[in-house]
């Protein structure tokens, strides 16, 4: 065999692959949807109570199978799909968090500046994709963007967290810059 006849087979064997995963890792539009406006609602503060709006949205979401724990609470400044695979009935996504720091249940912050990688489900059926929460699989506390984690403090300065909440507000605004 030739050296221009190796070269290819390698590039054939290369392009099959890459073929085969490509069509192994792609989840449908519906699937991929519905994880984008998970993530957007969590991301407004769903699930700590920063938006009202942002939870109603989520019921539609998410199977009820379970909850997302609630504490810690992450402060997140983005994130990002960066993985799908195609499963049976659904998807599962990897998805990157641009991590700045986490709220624990005596609203203590911490800075943590990392990326945080984490998979989530979607099950499909018909015409309708939700996110599976069962713990087994889900467990995942809620990740917040700055403005949802502000409305949620908001809500806490007028009972009796007040002098910690707004502490709290002005870490995660000192973090967030």
């Amino acid at each position: 065999m030739t050296v221009s006849q190796l070269r290819s087979w390698l590039l054939l064997a290369f392009c099959l692959t890459a073929c085969e995963q490509n069509l192994l890792s792609q989840c449908s539009q519906q699937a991929h949807n519905t994880i984008e406006k998970y993530l957007d609602v969590s991301y407004r503060g769903a699930f700590i109570g920063g938006s009202k709006l942002a939870f109603e949205d989520s019921l539609s979401l998410t199977m009820n199978d379970g909850f997302p724990p609630e504490w810690p609470v992450v402060f997140v400044d983005g994130y990002k799909i960066i993985r799908d695979l195609k499963t049976n009935g659904g998807c599962r996504f990897t998805i990157s968090f641009e991590k700045k720091g986490i709220i624990n249940d005596d609203l203590v912050f911490r800075a943590i500046r990392q990326t945080e990688v984490a998979r989530m489900w979607v099950v499909c059926s018909g015409q309708s994709c939700k996110v599976d929460m069962a713990d087994e699989r889900y467990g995942l506390s809620p990740h917040v963007g700055q403005r949802g984690i502000s409305a949620w403090l908001d809500k806490l300065r007028t009972g009796e967290q007040s002098a910690r909440a707004a502490a709290l507000q002005k870490a995660i605004s000192l973090a967030g810059r």
